[in-house]
Order: structure tokens, then C-alpha cells, then sequence
């Protein structure tokens, strides 16, 4: 060990122990998460003028898919904790954010069956206009979108 080292010994902080081992997820994935926890839990008829909507290709959908995350991040966090955590969970997390993701004006509004065809159409719908405003309007501090 070097001086340096020596002199620094007693601020090192242990990072991981093994007897604090973090719990394993229990969806390795966004998809599986929303194939095995959301949808088997999330069943509501779909289509007409007020049903809900949803899209089998959910996650060309950014809005979905940042939805979808949010609630498996929750859900991961929240199984953890005592009883009445997971129905917490479906009042605060699912039922809210699937009722919002999945309304008939919602992000997959323009999927669905086609009347005329009968194949089911994929639309993900053009993101709004936007202008930049003048400068001076707002101070910028450094993020890390700048890096992007």
C-alpha cells in the first residue's frame, strides 16, 4: 500500500458487502416486464370511439415507453416493501399511468384496426412544433442533454 493510500485508509468507504447483497429484479427487461406483469394484469376492451387503445408495437412509442418504464422501475422498488405496498402501487403507479398511456386520445390514438382493411395500423403520431426562444430568455446551466 502506498503512503498515499495509507493516508487516505481510514475515509475509504466499503461499497458493497456481502452480506448486503441488492435484491435481484424480479423483470430483466422492459418487455418482459410489460409481457408478464402489465398486460396479464391490464385487461380492457379495446377500440371504438371509448375504448381504450393500445399498440402491439408499444415501444416505438416514446411516450409508452417512458411510461412503461417509470412503472417497472416502481414496481421493482415497491415488491420490496411491506404489505399494502403493492396495491399502493396499483393506485399511485399502474391504474393512473395505464389509464393515461391507454386513453382513447392517449399515445397510441391513431393505432388500431383498420375499418376498411381490417389490418391493424401503426401510426406514432409527429411530434409538436417547436420554436427556440430568443436569447436571453432563459439561463442555460450545463446538463447533460448538452452532451448528446
Amino acid at each position: 500500500m502506498s503512503r498515499d493510500e495509507e493516508q487516505y485508509r481510514d475515509r475509504l468507504v466499503v461499497v458493497s458487502d456481502s452480506s448486503e447483497r441488492a435484491p435481484v429484479i424480479a423483470y430483466g427487461s422492459l418487455p418482459q416486464f410489460v409481457e408478464r406483469c402489465i398486460l396479464p394484469n391490464w385487461r380492457h376492451e379495446t377500440g371504438g370511439n371509448d375504448g381504450a387503445r393500445w399498440c402491439p408495437r408499444w415501444w416505438a412509442h416514446s411516450e409508452a415507453i417512458s411510461v412503461l418504464d417509470g412503472l417497472w422501475e416502481s414496481f421493482e422498488v415497491m415488491r420490496l416493501e411491506p404489505i399494502p405496498a403493492m396495491s399502493l402501487w396499483r393506485r399511485d403507479h399502474l391504474y393512473p399511468h395505464m389509464a393515461h398511456l391507454t386513453r382513447p386520445d392517449g399515445t397510441f390514438w391513431q393505432c388500431g384496426l383498420d375499418k376498411r382493411t381490417r389490418e391493424f395500423k401503426h401510426v406514432v403520431p409527429d411530434m409538436w412544433p417547436v420554436e427556440q426562444p430568443p436569447p436571453g430568455v432563459f439561463t442555460a446551466e450545463p446538463s447533460l442533454a448538452d452532451q448528446v
